[in-house]
Parts: C-alpha cells; structure tokens; sequence
C-alpha cells in the first residue's frame, strides 16, 4: 500500500471516528461495545464510496461530511438492532480486521 492511499485511509478513519462520536453524543446512549461496533461498520461502509466519482460532484469535504453523517446513522441504527451475539460478531470481526492492519 502507498502512503498516500495509507494517509487516505488514516484521513478517512479518523473522520468517522469523529463523525461516530458526535452521532453518539446526540443519539441514544450505546455501550461502549456499541460504540466499537459502530466505528468498525462505519468505516467498512466507508470503503465502499469511490472517491472519485463523488469528487467529480462535490469537494472532498463536503463528501466526507455527507458520508459519515450516512454511514454513522445507518451503523448506528444496525448496531442499536442488534443482539448480544451478533454484537459479539461484529467486534470479533472488527478486532480480527484490525490484527490484519498490524
């Protein structure tokens, strides 16, 4: 992986860590597995925009801020759905995900 595409990747994590937070803040109160679970589907809802299509629409910031209000509400509503048992799910997949980075 390039730096660049790495820096991309840190910008857009951190992006919805924030974005989780805020929408966390202003939503229903989660468990802080929730919040995790959140972060993670966010971000892997995130990997799925191409990032040059939308840019030919619209500046990169407000893209970002679209984005993660969309993916922050839409992890946020599934993890709120979800059972103790998937929510297990969901962060063995997140930590397994993470131990691939490192």
């Amino acid at each position: 992986m390039s730096t660049e595409n790495t820096t991309d990747q840190e910008a857009v994590d951190k992006v919805a860590e924030q974005a989780v937070e805020e929408a966390t803040d202003n939503a229903v109160e989660l468990t802080p597995e929730q919040s995790n679970a959140v972060n993670f589907m966010a971000n892997k809802f995130l990997n799925n925009v191409r990032l040059s299509e939308a840019l030919s629409v619209v500046t990169l910031n407000q893209l970002l801020q679209l984005v993660q209000q969309q993916v922050v509400s839409q992890a946020t509503a599934e993890v709120e759905q979800m059972t103790d048992e998937q929510l297990s799910e969901i962060l063995a997949e997140a930590k397994e995900f993470n131990e691939t980075l490192t």
